[in-house]
């Protein structure tokens, strides 16, 4: 497992085997049996389908490898910010979270509004992702292809991309911005004025098992001049003895 990025390589590591494995069997109804179904996690008990809507984000295609691409960076670049502030175990928590968020949101437009919600919700993740960056770092860049936005005006950017494409699914559009923007209020703005407790925590076990995993502490290298100062003391003394037992014969 990659020991710099073990969350993002899990995640996309998963997304090409499914993608792949959907490539050869076709024909087959497995795609059917992890794409997302709010009546049948209910009535029939398959809750499996809550995780693994998450890992689909479409047919294999040269346009697919693009957007690959896209989520590997902007999973690398948000798991190496936790991970430098030794949080991540907060990084996985973020991503629990978000995926509970955008249930509950789906959960509600699909039973109260009657929307149609999409099989596979990668892509929501993923925009409620971009969507916390660009309001913890909203004067860093992002960039898209060939092009750099920044931070600020990406969610607005792919908000008017996914309207350009399926205007007819605006009201889906303004839904997936609610977990992202709801992720942000719970967990840095609400505290932070005293609004609420930080009710998002990350369990102390999960920071004890992720640091077992993957923060092992290294071995303390010996210092190199302390290492040629003992060296030289030894040799010192060496040379004290054999003077010695000279003088003695």
């Amino acid at each position: 497992m990659n020991d710099e990025h073990p969350i993002t390589f899990f995640y996309i590591g998963v997304l090409v085997i499914i993608t792949v494995y959907s490539k050869i069997h076709e024909e087959s109804d497995f795609l059917k049996l992890i794409k997302l179904d709010y009546k049948k996690v209910l009535r029939k008990y398959e809750i499996w389908r809550l995780i693994s809507t998450f890992f689909y984000i479409g047919k294999l295609s040269p346009k697919l490898i693009i957007k690959f691409m896209i989520y590997y960076n902007r999973m690398k670049l948000t798991e190496k910010k936790f991970k430098k502030k030794k949080k991540l175990a907060e990084f996985i928590m973020m991503l629990i979270y978000l995926i509970i968020i955008i249930h509950i949101c789906d959960f509600i437009g699909y039973y109260y509004f009657k929307i149609k919600i999409n099989s596979f919700l990668s892509h929501q993740l993923m925009f409620s992702i971009i969507l916390i960056n660009s309001r913890r770092e909203p004067n860093k860049y992002f960039r898209f292809y060939f092009a750099q936005i920044e931070n600020k005006y990406v969610p607005y950017f792919l908000f008017s991309l996914k309207m350009a494409k399926n205007g007819d699914k605006i009201v889906n559009h303004i839904i997936s911005f609610i977990p992202g923007l709801a992720y942000y209020w719970l967990k840095d703005v609400a505290p932070t004025y005293g609004v609420i407790n930080n009710i998002l925590i990350t369990p102390k076990f999960l920071v004890d098992i992720v640091e077992k995993i993957f923060c092992k502490k290294m071995p303390k290298k010996r210092n190199l001049n302390t290492k040629n100062k003992n060296n030289k003391e030894n040799t010192n003394n060496n040379n004290k003895e054999n003077t010695n037992i000279s003088n003695n014969i």
